[in-house]
């Protein structure tokens, strides 16, 4: 939106964003040069740096670190990664259903409330996680 500048979150997400597509560009990088002989492949450094040049190209800042990639390549996660697979009450096939339910409802004229689209959350993990799940809810900030 012009004339407004972006909040320091929106400005953290987006570089956090970028950085992520870096480091996918990289990782392909490095499987495609895994394809060529040994004498031609490159190192992680070397790749990072071709990774971070893309994006300059893209006009996105990024700083990637080889050490970054290497434990990336070896399995490991972004923190999104972690704090989704960790800290989530809903998988990614329920929030989907829920966006579907939304999108049908507003579809037929009857767009959910804040207070009813957490009522149906509710529902859905009272559900699934009986005893575990806490009596008020999903809380606030959901």
């Amino acid at each position: 939106m012009p004339g407004r500048a972006k909040s320091e979150a929106q400005k953290q997400r987006t570089a956090v964003s970028d950085q992520e597509d870096a480091l996918s560009y990289a990782i392909k990088l490095y499987q495609e040069d895994q394809e060529k002989p040994e004498e031609e492949q490159r190192s992680l450094r070397t790749i990072c740096h071709a990774a971070e040049e893309e994006s300059q190209r893209q006009k996105k800042h990024v700083k990637l670190s080889h050490t970054t990639l290497l434990r990336r390549l070896n399995g490991g996660r972004s923190c999104q990664q972690a704090n989704e697979e960790n800290n989530a009450w809903l998988t990614t096939e329920e929030e989907e259903n829920v966006v579907k339910y939304c999108l049908e409802l507003a579809a037929r004229g009857f767009p959910l409330t804040h207070r009813h689209l957490k009522l149906h959350v509710d529902s859905i993990l009272q559900g699934r996680h009986c005893k575990d799940f806490p009596m008020s809810g999903v809380g606030v900030n959901w």
